[in-house]
């Protein structure tokens, strides 16, 4: 039975001639300005875009607020809706009728 072929090295028994930590030596000299401009780039539209941002948080942080206030309100209002309707009702009749009239027709 044959031996897999990724057991074995592939073409040579020795390590390559250059790692990946020269070849990064070699090439930052030429990378450095690229990473400075994106370096600068970033700085430059994080600033720019900060105070929108900033509108968005505190937007949103008020939204949060009023709608607590809102859901809050109802809450609170929403049991109390038979009785004012039973007492609308009421006050509907009483204000109509010759009994709360001061002056006799």
């Amino acid at each position: 039975m044959a031996r897999p072929t990724s057991s074995d090295l592939r073409n040579s028994w020795r390590p390559p001639p250059v790692n990946n930590g020269m070849l990064c030596l070699l090439f930052f000299p030429f990378l450095l300005p690229f990473l400075l401009l994106r370096f600068v780039f970033r700085l430059v539209f994080g600033l720019l875009m900060l105070p929108f941002i900033m509108l968005f948080v505190v937007g949103a942080v008020l939204f949060a607020v009023f709608m607590a206030v809102f859901g809050a309100f109802f809450a609170l209002a929403t049991p109390l809706i038979p009785l004012a309707l039973i007492a609308f009702a009421i006050w509907g009749l009483t204000r109509r009728s010759r009994a709360a009239s001061a002056y006799p027709n």
